[in-house]
């Protein structure tokens, strides 16, 4: 499949596009348009409204969050998000539908970043804080990135390190979604992101979409 007009025959239809809202809300209106009644309409979206989203369609009972965790395939959460106005019968047949996925479905409220995803940014932070907090003798901060994802890794029993999962979804969705929350959680401390960020958003270091981030994916 390769254009919209594809989709028109499906009975669920996920959307992982990039993380803005005004796009969502253009591809959601187009689907509504091109789908019949009966197909729901999920977002993969890591933390924005879901409300926001259904807002540009007519039919807001069959629009939900449907959201994975990187790397997917290893990966068994998956958050199933109801808005106002989604038809709670549906939660069930896609919670239903997750677990013949093999997936382990949760539902979760519709608020910013949902549940893993609240937590997670903490752990972003955090991470990028240690990497640059300077200690005599210590240029790469209390630890050096590659040493905090190693012990994430082994230590923590995580799946990947702080570093190495910005690198896979983004680092410029890592830091919309930092701003996201700040704006959205009331301005707290907690949500502002670190400067390190905006850094490597401006020497174009995405992560592996580009080639190079904190780890150089070039070879």
């Amino acid at each position: 499949m390769s254009t919209l007009e594809d989709l028109a025959g499906s009975n669920l239809v996920i959307e992982a596009i990039v993380e803005n809202l005004e796009i969502k809300k253009k591809v959601f209106s187009e689907l509504e348009g091109l789908v019949d009644q009966e197909c729901i309409l999920a977002s993969n979206t890591s933390s924005l409204s879901i409300a926001a989203i259904s807002s540009s369609c007519n039919n807001k009972a069959r629009v939900m969050g449907i959201h994975f965790f990187n790397p997917a395939p290893f990966m068994p959460l998956v958050e199933v998000i109801p808005a106002i106005g989604t038809d709670l019968k549906l939660i069930d047949s896609v919670v239903e539908l997750m677990k013949k996925w093999n997936k382990t479905p949760v539902t979760a409220k519709d608020t910013p970043g949902f549940i893993v995803n609240r937590i997670a940014r903490p752990f972003y932070g955090e991470a990028l804080r240690i990497y640059e907090e300077g200690r005599e003798g210590l240029p790469e901060g209390i630890a050096g990135f590659a040493t905090i994802d190693w012990a994430m890794r082994e230590i923590g029993g995580f799946k990947m390190g702080p570093f190495e999962l910005m690198d896979l979804t983004g680092i410029d969705i890592a830091y919309f979604v930092a701003e996201y929350f700040y704006k959205e959680l009331n301005k707290e401390s907690k949500w502002v992101s670190p400067n390190l960020l905006k850094t490597m958003i401006r020497a174009g270091k995405l992560g592996r979409k580009t080639g190079g981030g904190w780890y150089d994916y070039s070879k």
